[in-house]
């Protein structure tokens, strides 16, 4: 019995070596609603919800890109956007922002209907959710990079129209998501709303000292066990 608890405490310490060798990927998980995007990620609540802008009921209008906590413009005073954030159009035309158009909130999006609507983040996270509405049913595609510009990963949803949000959530395992882009397939307008995002302690990995650490542990002992058992 003690010869087969060390031969399998030293295969899993060299099998732990090993994963611990081998290059490691980062992988997104995507979620379609908030409440599982909450469970998997730690996050609760909204970081941003553009509901500081100065602009009445039933009305829309424009800030230049991007727009982020250093805007100040006269509909967004300075600090109103949430440090770290930034909402751009890929063509660096400017933001709309409506209020009570698409829904009873506040929410922005690229100004042109060409232009894809860019969310960056800095520093990059490992986790970020938010509402997307659509002026009419369309795929929506959305992209996510590294603060390198490489690509994480995408996904492609069918979206709802007539003001109907459609929440998008993603977390990732080991690269940070620092740029993200959202794309109506339709053309007809993607328009972002209730976005949080953070690095919740629950998507965080041990250390990869601690566990190496822990292999030789659990190598040492089977060593051990196993001379000891010769003495006899």
């Amino acid at each position: 019995m003690i010869k087969k608890l060390a031969l399998a405490a030293s295969l899993w310490a060299a099998g732990t070596l090993l994963v611990l060798a081998a290059p490691a990927q980062a992988a997104l998980i995507f979620f379609d609603n908030r409440a599982d995007f909450e469970l998997a990620s730690g996050l609760s609540g909204i970081t941003e919800d553009f509901e500081e802008a100065n602009l009445a009921v039933g009305f829309n209008d424009f800030t230049a890109s991007p727009l982020n906590s250093a805007t100040d413009d006269g509909i967004f005073s300075f600090g109103d956007i949430a440090d770290g954030l930034a909402i751009l159009s890929s063509d660096d035309s400017d933001v709309v922002v409506l209020n009570g158009i698409l829904g009873p909130s506040k929410m922005v999006g690229s100004g042109n209907l060409d232009a894809l609507t860019i969310l960056q983040l800095s520093p990059a996270v490992l986790a970020i959710g938010f509402d997307v509405y659509l002026f009419e049913p369309a795929d929506i595609a959305v992209s996510v990079f590294d603060d390198n510009g490489l690509s994480l990963g995408s996904t492609t949803v069918s979206g709802l129209g007539e003001a109907t949000p459609n929440f998008i959530g993603i977390v990732s395992d080991m690269d940070g998501i620092a740029r993200l882009t959202i794309d109506d397939l339709r053309n007809g307008g993607e328009i972002v709303d209730n976005v949080t995002f953070g690095n919740p302690v629950a998507t965080q990995l041990p250390e990869p000292g601690t566990l190496a650490l822990f292999g030789l542990g659990l190598l040492g002992l089977g060593v051990a066990v196993r001379r000891r058992q010769q003495k006899r």
